[in-house]
């Protein structure tokens, strides 16, 4: 659990030094993913029913959980610009999957 903190703090910093920024409309749009039921169609319902969700759900007030969530969008984000580019193939995939789980039978005599 410590060693994904420091991974999660690192990939924070490492995002903030390169100049990762969530802008206000991809942190709307996150928030509506998290928390579907604070909007009625394209309508927000409100910041005390909005306040009263985080709350319930996440046990946090507003302001802490939008921190918590932009810092998490933004290592997201800086996380899928590094492997975006990494692609694996299908014979890499078999292979590794068959050196992980491929069985030696052994056959000996003993005197």
């Amino acid at each position: 659990m410590l060693d994904q903190l420091v991974f999660d703090r690192s990939l924070e910093l490492e995002a903030d030094r390169l100049g990762f920024r969530v802008t206000d409309e991809e942190h709307a749009n996150f928030l509506r993913k998290l928390i579907p039921t604070a909007y009625a169609g394209d309508t927000f319902i409100g910041m005390d029913k909005y306040t009263t969700e985080v709350q319930t759900r996440f046990q946090m007030t507003v302001p802490e959980f939008e921190s918590q969530v932009k810092r998490s969008f933004s290592s997201r984000k800086f996380q899928q610009l590094v492997t975006d580019g990494i692609t694996v193939t299908e014979d890499e995939v078999r292979e590794e999957y068959l050196r992980g789980n491929e069985k030696i039978k052994i056959d000996y005599v003993v005197n």
